[in-house]
């Protein structure tokens, strides 16, 4: 629902942080793919939801290895579109991204790589993918 309302370019703010407190309420049953919808949603209408962004973003780190390099993409696209920028959130997904470079499609692994910048990820805390 979340991904169709912002395709669409619907700008309902009070239904889509309805949507986010539902998605944080029910996170465990959430799954990644819906995960990472809502959060290319929320980069997308420019909703940032703090409690929503931490949770979210805290439950695809745990799941990190069950996203695929979309799903990856997306994620840490919404974090650098809405400036939400957790070190240790954002160094577990650029691990991932560098653990599953070889299956990223050259826009995903673009997109990941402009994210980790604009989070002001550089140096040795920047993915070796990028090197």
């Amino acid at each position: 629902m979340a991904w169709g309302i912002a395709t669409a370019g619907h700008r309902d703010e009070p239904l889509f942080r309805r949507l986010l407190a539902k998605c944080v309420r029910e996170l465990p049953a959430n799954d990644v793919q819906g995960l990472a919808n809502m959060m290319w949603a929320a980069g997308a209408l420019g909703v940032h939801d703090e409690a929503f962004m931490a949770a979210a973003a805290g439950e695809c780190c745990r799941r990190a290895d069950d996203l695929s390099p979309q799903q990856l993409a997306n994620v840490l696209w919404a974090c650098g579109t809405l400036g939400w920028a957790d070190p240790r959130a954002v160094a577990r997904l650029g691990d991932a991204v560098s653990a599953r470079s070889g299956g990223f499609e050259p826009q995903a692994l673009s997109n990941c790589a402009w994210a980790l910048a604009k989070l002001g990820v550089t140096g040795a805390a920047r993915p070796a993918v990028y090197d």
